[in-house]
């Protein structure tokens, strides 16, 4: 995490109910989509969209 995203979450999780329930759900740090763009010398450009992953496939 980054260092001041940490000191806004410690701040929310010491005086927001709301917050420390969505922490502890993982609901927080929900992210827009983002494309990342390439460009190879001998390839040419070419972009792909980063996709959230699911940590909780295959756990029992």
């Amino acid at each position: 995490m980054w260092p001041r995203a940490a000191e806004y979450a410690a701040l929310l999780l010491e005086d927001s109910e709301e917050f420390r329930c969505l922490w502890e759900r993982h609901e927080i740090g929900v992210r827009p989509q983002h494309v990342k763009r390439f460009i190879h010398p001998e390839a040419g450009g070419w972009s792909c969209t980063e996709a959230p992953i699911d940590r909780q496939v295959g756990r029992s």
